[in-house]
């Protein structure tokens, strides 16, 4: 009787879930510009002092807006100002104005806690000008997300014959405030070289790098974000998708119920396996035949699986 024991090692370089129709990439970009949610103060007017409330965002181009609703003295007002660089660090330039009243405020944008500004109103209570203490609340950590989705070009490939990439972009800003529709996506690889350029509104990102060991790319890239603009080194980005080639690098499969998944395999996938347990006195009169093979099994609940199987003779 023949003892045949296998053992089956599956390397699956080129195996992956890609998403049925479209490639979907997220691009999340650390902010340099802190957000300014609030700030809030006393300025003296004449015997009393006006109380100031106002709740910030930023707009897509960067300006600061109101957020929530904002008061100076109970009164509704509405706010518009800006972010300007100086080499003594940020300063905020804001106005607030509303029935009969009006603040203006510059000051030094410093973490959360308590600042300075200088103070202008004008209204009810007459007019005044100082110099008081505020209270700050700033988010340092501010990330903005490109969501990159790419067409296919035929086959379930992100790329042309020749390369090339398009598609459609939207970013989720860390200011708050996104620009409204969809933003344009085109790009290129070639000898694993990229090239990405995504617009969305005002904001608009651009990549240039090359593959990077273990999946991905490596390289430059500058986005824009108002109020936040920068160059970012050493900057990576995950797989853009099945590309030409056929084969996936990565990919994030999130928290919605309808996301569909694909299993594909690639021309890299490499499956390998071991045969043994004949001892060389045995070899030549029990000796056979074998080889591997794949198949895609599709479970009952929609969730596919690729199995690895022998065949022996």
């Amino acid at each position: 009787m023949r003892k045949i024991v296998f053992f089956l090692f599956a390397a699956l370089l080129g195996a992956a879930l890609v998403p049925d129709n479209a490639s979907a990439l997220d691009i999340e970009v650390p902010m340099e510009v802190p957000r300014l949610e609030s700030i809030s103060g006393q300025v003296p007017v004449g015997v009393g002092t006006a109380q100031i409330d106002l709740s910030l965002a930023f707009d897509p181009r960067g300006r600061i807006i109101r957020d929530e609703p904002c008061f100076v003295d109970g009164t509704p007002v509405d706010v518009k100002g800006k972010l300007v660089a100086k080499r003594s660090g940020r300063r905020y330039v804001i106005t607030a104005t509303g029935d009969g009243v009006k603040v203006k405020l510059k000051g030094v944008l410093v973490s959360s806690g308590t600042g300075t500004a200088k103070v202008s109103y004008k209204g009810p209570r007459g007019k005044a000008k100082a110099t008081v203490t505020v209270d700050l609340r700033v988010v340092d950590d501010v990330t903005s997300t490109f969501t990159l989705t790419l067409d296919d070009q035929g086959g379930g490939g992100v790329t042309t014959a020749k390369g090339r990439i398009s598609g459609t972009a939207t970013v989720a800003t860390g200011y708050l405030v996104p620009s409204p529709g969809v933003g344009t996506v085109r790009g290129r690889l070639k000898n694993g070289k990229l090239k990405l350029k995504a617009k969305h509104g005002p904001a608009a990102l651009a990549f240039k790098g090359t593959s990077a060991v273990g999946g991905g790319y490596i390289g430059t890239l500058v986005s824009k974000v108002p109020p936040d603009a920068q160059k970012l080194t050493a900057f990576s980005i995950a797989s853009i998708g099945r590309t030409g080639g056929g084969v996936v690098g990565g990919f994030s499969v999130g928290t919605s119920a309808s996301s569909r998944l694909t299993v594909t395999s690639g021309s890299a996938t490499i499956y390998t396996g071991r045969v043994g347990d004949i001892d060389a006195a045995n070899f030549a009169a029990s000796q056979y035949s074998f080889g591997l093979f794949t198949y895609v099994l599709r479970h009952t609940s929609g969730v596919q699986f690729e199995v690895l199987n022998y065949w022996v003779e």
